[in-house]
């Protein structure tokens, strides 16, 4: 036996010094993407720049978008505007949102960030991004005439799409984000113009439409931003790491005439959202799956309400979000 054993001993050496080798290449690996992703977050909202970008979702979705952005701590501001397909334009003041829509002559003011295609993929809590995904950085790129490091986020269970972010070395600025599932590009962004003035003129950020003779959405200033209110329906499950972050009742005109219960549970990198609402008595409910690119909806009808659960995840997990979902014992139906 002990003869046997013996030619076995260097092999395990040299497997022990490769792993460890490897863990320690792995950590360093770890370290340089959390700091190009750091990098990249205060580049993409403190940067003057403007550019061309083209968003792909899914294979049926392409379009091409204007950004104007002057960055600054506190006064950030920009100007996104389509460049094919329907026309829309989105002005960012801080944190007021306009966003016009000349098709549909509506324009939506809001005081939080309507999801457009760069903010929405931005990581907003590094920390807690490393317990569920794992991250590492791998070779270099050009992009829009630029150099760029690729930076991998890959999820650590089935309830998470991975990320791929393509990082400018000279700025930091994202220059390509895919959203991936499997083998699978769900979502695209990607520069093919970029270029970075000192200063960016007022009569840039100035929007093409006026609205005026628009029907205009507001929301009221008085309703609640944060977690302050206490949801009436809960779910019984969100995925490890998903952290209630706001908790809100608030007038959503186009989806009800009554106040909707949204709550808004995130990992750090992306988010569910949870919406109660009356039934609509002129429309049928909305009950069962709907995806388009990396957004995935399922919809059911739970105590006479309207439930939606939406979020950039596998359906997976909104599925299993929406069917726990209960109205807590002694709470009467809003």
């Amino acid at each position: 036996m002990s003869v046997r054993s013996r030619p076995v001993l260097p092999w395990i050496g040299v497997a022990l010094a490769a792993f460890i080798g490897c863990v320690g290449q792995a950590r360093a690996d770890t370290a340089l993407a959390r700091e190009a992703l750091e990098r990249m977050v205060h580049a993409m909202r403190g940067t003057n720049y403007t550019g061309v970008f083209v968003y792909r979702q899914g294979t049926d979705t392409l379009e091409a978008m204007r950004i104007v952005h002057r960055g600054g701590n506190g006064a950030e501001r920009e100007r996104l505007y389509s460049l094919t397909g329907v026309a829309r334009e989105i002005v960012r003041d801080g944190d007021r949102v306009t966003c016009i829509l000349p098709d549909s002559n509506s324009v939506m003011v809001d005081r939080r960030r309507t999801r457009n295609p760069l903010d929405s993929v931005l990581p907003d809590d590094l920390d807690r991004i490393g317990r569920h995904y794992r991250l590492s950085a791998s070779g270099d790129v050009r992009i829009a005439g630029r150099d760029a490091r690729r930076i991998r986020i890959e999820a650590g269970d089935a309830y998470r799409y991975g990320y791929r972010f393509w990082v400018d070395g000279a700025t930091g600025l994202m220059l390509r984000a895919d959203l991936v599932h499997g083998g699978e590009v769900l979502e695209q962004i990607m520069f093919t113009e970029l270029e970075l003035p000192e200063r960016i003129p007022e009569a840039w950020l100035e929007p093409r439409y006026s609205g005026q003779g628009y029907t205009w959405y507001r929301t009221p200033e008085e309703q609640p931003e944060k977690l302050g209110f206490e949801p009436t329906w809960r779910p019984g499950f969100v995925p490890a790491g998903f952290e209630l972050r706001l908790s809100e009742r608030r007038s959503i005109p186009v989806v009800s005439d009554e106040p909707v219960e949204h709550q808004l549970y995130s990992d750090g990198l992306t988010a569910i959202s949870v919406y109660v609402s009356a039934l609509d008595d002129e429309e049928a409910p909305f009950d069962g799956l709907s995806r388009m690119g990396g957004l995935t909806a399922v919809g059911r009808v739970v105590g006479g309400r309207q439930v939606v659960v939406v979020g950039e995840v596998p359906a997976r997990a909104v599925i299993e979000v929406a069917q726990s979902l209960t109205l807590e014992p002694g709470a009467g139906s809003p």
